[in-house]
């Protein structure tokens, strides 16, 4: 009779153990399935914020590229000295003089 007993919480506790290993595998299961979700979710994610990024990058490249040499009026021809200094100032730079570079003094 107590080989019977034995037998019987041996198989007791084989059960337990099994029913507790399998709900851990459903957890376990159902954790991976989650934690896929939210990686899939993430990825989509970054897939939508490259693809704005190259539409708005486009977008102003072509942007630019609309307005690049759209000039409608000519540029001012260059002249070495400023007209209303008249010519006797000498130019200060490549460009000639401008109206607010320092002037040698007069005196």
């Amino acid at each position: 009779m107590l080989g019977l007993g034995l037998l019987l919480t041996g198989a007791l506790r084989a059960s337990r153990r099994g029913r507790v290993a399998r709900s851990g595998l459903r957890d376990s299961r159902r954790e991976t399935a989650a934690a896929a979700e939210c990686r899939d979710d993430l990825a989509a994610q970054r897939d939508e914020v490259a693809r704005q990024r190259d539409e708005l990058m486009r977008g102003q490249g072509s942007a630019h590229e609309e307005t690049a040499g759209a000039r409608r009026l000519p540029l001012p021809p260059k002249s070495d000295s400023d007209p209303a200094l008249g010519d006797s100032q000498e130019p200060d730079g490549p460009h000639g003089s401008h109206p607010l570079a320092r002037r040698p003094d007069s005196r």
